[in-house]
């Protein structure tokens, strides 16, 4: 199979191998170990071999920090966020906000000050997709950044994306509004600063349509 994974002269063996990959990526961390990332493949000129290498790092990372970490090591962030501004489907972008989102999701520990930095501008940019699944995953990564120390909240929080995220807490999309929800309430749980840059984008202008949305949980988490 990783014989395939290098005939570049052959995309289809190619999809094939790296379609393999994401399958056992997706099952038991012994499996997954028994793997290595296909980073090479996210130069590919092949767009749906390139994008089926994301689906299977987006599968490795979201295995544990372990797994996320061998991930981060094979220099596949910068692959990443090369292909975010370049001119691919829509659907193709939506795998690689959840790839970067399942980079951040695991918080013991959390990934270092230097991949989150390397993240941040990408995730400030996707922020503006019109679409509501790269919306959507966006707004998890952050919410998982800022789910931990005043440091890292620091870290999102100085990107600008505050009035961003109020904005999208407006959102008729639940899965849009609950994770931009949860980030500004993750946000205001820091330090007394950081809760003032929060009251200064308006947050309480929003704040009663929250409290009033027929969604329960979000009721309890604008609460």
């Amino acid at each position: 199979m990783f014989l395939f994974l290098k005939s570049s002269l052959h995309p289809r063996l190619q999809l094939e191998a790296v379609w393999a990959l994401t399958n056992i990526a997706s099952g038991t961390s012994e499996l997954t170990r028994a793997i290595q990332p296909s980073v090479e493949l996210l130069s590919s000129t092949h767009t749906t071999v390139c994008e089926q290498a994301v689906w299977a790092l987006g599968n490795t990372a979201d295995d544990g920090p372990e797994f996320r970490d061998n991930v981060i090591s094979s220099d596949a962030i910068p692959h990443l966020l090369t292909l975010v501004s370049s001119s691919i489907p829509v659907t193709f972008v939506s795998n690689i906000a959840w790839t970067l989102s399942n980079m951040c999701q695991n918080k013991n520990p959390h990934p270092s000050d230097h991949t989150v930095k390397q993240m941040l501008p990408a995730l400030f940019h996707l922020l503006w997709h019109p679409d509501g699944e790269v919306l959507s995953d966006t707004c998890w990564a952050l919410s998982y950044l800022t789910d931990g120390c005043n440091a890292h909240i620091s870290q999102v929080v100085d990107t600008g994306v505050l009035p961003r995220l109020v904005e999208l807490m407006s959102s008729s999309e639940l899965n849009v509004l609950t994770p931009s929800l949860h980030t500004v309430g993750n946000t205001v749980t820091g330090t007394d600063h950081q809760t003032q840059l929060a009251l200064d984008t308006a947050i309480l202008a929003v704040r009663p349509q929250l409290l009033t949305h027929p969604g329960s949980s979000i009721q309890q988490e604008a609460a």
